[in-house]
């Protein structure tokens, strides 16, 4: 006999992990992920495969998503401290450990050469709080 309640679990956490697998996979987001894994690979030692907690994965299209919107790196930095709760998510890390700001940089001026990076954008704010909700799990506070 199946659970529903398992049965409902388990489609929401492959729904999940379908979506970051998406989200990460390709594009700009791909290229950030890429860069951190390999850091991380290194220091492990080489042949390694990790899992990664969710809000490494939210930093990587985070980093698209400024790269795109034309946004100065402490620009991003400042959205995404602001979209978080850091002390509710399993595992915590920070943004810059994650994203490298000479990466970013390089990225973001080949895309839009010649001009300033943007100090705000709202666009790009509402986007992360979205992103930050469909792609990081939250532990559920303590009573």
């Amino acid at each position: 006999m199946s659970n529903p309640k398992l049965t409902h679990k388990l489609s929401e956490l492959m729904s999940h992990e379908i979506y970051i697998h998406r989200a990460v996979g390709e594009g700009l987001a791909r290229i950030f992920f890429t860069e951190f894994e390999q850091r991380e690979k290194e220091a492990a030692g080489g042949n390694v495969e990790f899992r990664f907690v969710d809000a490494v994965y939210f930093f990587t299209v985070a980093a698209a998503s400024g790269v795109l919107g034309n946004l100065a790196y402490d620009a991003l930095k400042a959205i995404v401290r602001t979209v978080r709760r850091p002390k509710q998510e399993i595992g915590s890390l920070k943004f810059e450990v994650v994203i490298s700001r000479r990466t970013y940089n390089r990225l973001r001026r080949a895309r839009h050469a010649g001009t300033k990076a943007l100090r705000k954008s709202a666009a790009v704010e509402k986007k992360l709080e979205t992103e930050y909700k469909l792609m990081v799990t939250l532990e559920r506070p303590k009573r």
